[in-house]
């Protein structure tokens, strides 16, 4: 027979019947009665012990299924992107950016350079790879965010990041891993559609001593055809690279590690597979938004462009953005009293295969 939970009143139930067959003379069970409370206190315990067995086995199935395939939850993961150094104007020799020059934006959320750069004469600029101090999607951040230059370097003017930073994310909650954990046991038997999905979102960029993820597969969507698979990627950030698309290619297809061992791919005996940055289509968006006058500041313009930027990206690839879901991020701020959509006024479908980034992002107060 199988195990199961018995609630306070089955067990006095079960007792009350023992007792009733090997007491005939005790014949008052009623509830306050003397037999009913010798009955009822064990049964107390015994009900705790029931409750506390079933905690233990919803705890320590998962723990033990995660444990037997090697499967923690994910750590968080700080974020990443570009950062463009401006060089001050006149300058007759290269500026050089060393690997750790840290940058801040207004919240004070640091940043700083993996790499090493030079402006070269004649060079305004040049783009660094960054990453936030802090993991988490505190380190996420709106084009121009960033504009504070905490390691003074000799020759740069300022900083800024022309894309946004949208890569940081929060340590895998338990429901999080629990999603994964079944596309995990989808994807044991490669060769199928959702195992190439599941593969695709393995794959990372990581800085030159490979301890730091620099990119990351955040999307994937999948176009299947007779014998032909187009696996589309995107970094959740912007511009994806083509080493990542690169990276997602070798897992699909296998690789050799530093080892020198063989790993399996995913992809299909007889089927091609080929991967795609996904392209990129910008959302121009304008809208009146109703504040109260003491509110309309900077802030809370960044904060309404962080709201359609949540929007505008969370549409996924095959769906559509409807003007109300613009309306309704406004309207999720509490200092936000009305909103009306300038544009866009029609329904934004994000084909498959491509992703809905912002654009040009204009907040007029009404």
């Amino acid at each position: 027979m199988p195990f199961q939970i018995k609630d306070f009143l089955s067990i006095v139930a079960g007792m009350v019947n023992h007792m009733r067959k090997t007491s005939p003379k005790v014949t008052d069970f009623n509830v306050g009665s003397v037999a009913r409370t010798m009955i009822e206190a064990p049964a107390i315990e015994i009900d705790e012990l029931y409750q506390q067995y079933l905690a233990g086995l919803v705890e320590g199935i998962p723990t033990a299924i995660y444990r037997s395939f090697d499967f923690p939850l994910l750590p968080a993961v700080p974020a990443s992107g570009i950062v463009r150094f401006n060089a001050q104007p006149g300058r007759t020799a290269p500026v050089a950016i060393a690997v750790g020059t840290r940058v801040a934006n207004a919240s004070n959320v640091e940043y700083e350079t993996v790499e090493a750069a030079t402006i070269p004469v004649g060079q305004t600029s040049v783009d660094v790879l960054m990453t936030a101090g802090t993991a988490g999607p505190a380190g996420n951040a709106l084009p121009g965010a960033i504009g504070q230059l905490v390691s003074p370097v000799d020759g740069v003017a300022g900083v800024t990041n022309p894309d946004a930073l949208a890569n940081g994310r929060g340590a895998e909650t338990e429901s999080e891993r629990k999603l994964r954990f079944a596309e995990f046991i989808k994807s044991l038997a490669r060769g199928t559609v959702g195992a190439l999905a599941y593969a695709a979102r393995l794959a990372t960029v990581t800085d030159v001593s490979g301890t730091t993820v620099l990119e990351r597969v955040a999307r994937v969507a999948v176009e299947e055809e007779a014998g032909f698979v187009t696996l589309y990627v995107h970094n959740g950030a912007g511009s994806t690279s083509e080493q990542l698309v690169q990276a997602v290619k070798d897992i699909v297809e296998g690789y050799e590690d530093a080892d020198g061992n063989l790993m399996p791919g995913y992809r299909p005996a007889g089927m091609r597979v080929d991967v795609v940055a996904m392209a990129e289509r910008p959302v121009d968006v304008t809208i009146q938004a109703q504040i109260p006058a003491f509110y309309q500041t900077d802030d809370t313009r960044a904060q309404i462009a962080a709201a359609l930027t949540g929007v505008i990206r969370a549409t996924r690839s095959g769906g559509d953005l409807r003007p109300v879901n613009l309306i309704n991020a406004v309207l999720s701020l509490e200092t936000a009293q009305g909103a009306e959509i300038v544009t866009p006024t029609q329904v934004v479908g994000c084909p498959v295969g491509s992703v809905l980034v912002p654009g040009t992002l204009t907040v007029v107060w009404s």
